[in-house]
């Protein structure tokens, strides 16, 4: 059912991230531009953008396009549509810092049904399709099986565009971190997820994200056996701005802390 649109996504993903990678090898210059505080774009985003999006729609000329640097992230389009993130982690590629990856996700609305996400710093390429399992290089991955919070590895991402609520966020972090193995913060939401679908992560929350950071990746953890939620318990996380993902296992736990530290109304 969704194997055209898989190789569309893969080929789409492999061919932007060996054009990133080419850039970082060649020690391509770049032109970084500042779209708020703290979040970049730069040349490389764009070329990435501009490739996914000729090969999606040269194959799929009918559906809609949302991505990172041409779009607000805030208006669902009808039917189905493609969800970019040429670049997860500008920040970190701007620096040589890894992880980095390109995350191409395919939505119905507000649920997302296919996702692909392509890390060139390791060659990894995960994909999932709704129904069809969760994927590693070709091999089928799971969650891992931790039983409680507490022997669990989490990862975390912190706002970086808006300190307003940066109090909230240091608590909440400190809580989960009393509470647990280790909080890992790589800098690529994209990574965060696939890392949960394959059990290196048992799991992961973020507050600030949009629907190209979480898209693809959310599939993947739920194709994978895990569980993803808005903070709150909900499945409005592509626009609400909230996620937790987990191995299902210890999402209670880790849900209650976010939802305890974090409400709703500051990221509507």
């Amino acid at each position: 059912m969704y194997d055209e649109l898989l190789q569309s996504a893969i080929l789409a993903a492999k061919t932007a991230g060996k054009m990133i990678k080419d850039a970082s090898r060649n020690k391509i210059s770049l032109d970084i531009e500042t779209k708020a505080k703290n979040d970049f774009v730069t040349n490389v985003d764009k070329a990435s953008e501009a490739c996914i999006k000729k090969i999606l729609i040269e194959r799929h000329p009918d559906y809609a396009v949302m991505a990172e640097e041409s779009s607000s992230g805030k208006t669902i389009p009808p039917d189905r549509y493609w969800v970019i993130d040429p670049l997860d982690g500008t920040t970190n590629y701007i620096h040589g810092f890894p992880p980095y990856c390109v995350s191409i996700g395919l939505c119905e609305g507000i649920v997302p049904i296919l996702g692909v996400i392509y890390d060139p710093t390791r060659d990894e390429l995960f994909h999932a399709a709704k129904g069809q399992g969760a994927y590693l290089n070709g091999k089928p991955i799971k969650v891992s099986g931790c039983e409680n919070l507490s022997d669990g590895l989490i990862a975390t991402g912190f706002l970086f565009r808006d300190m307003d609520v940066m109090e909230q966020c240091l608590n909440c972090f400190k809580e989960v971190l009393q509470k647990c193995q280790g909080v890992r913060r790589p800098g690529a939401a994209a990574i965060d997820l696939a890392y949960v679908a394959c059990g290196r992560l048992d799991g992961f929350w973020e507050q600030g994200l949009y629907p190209w950071d979480a898209s693809a990746g959310s599939v993947i953890v739920m194709e994978a056996g895990g569980t993803v939620t808005n903070f709150h318990g909900g499945e409005t996380y592509l626009f609400d701005r909230t996620i937790v993902a987990t191995n299902s296992k210890i999402h209670f736990e880790l849900q209650s802390i976010v939802q305890r530290f974090m409400p709703a109304t500051f990221f509507q």
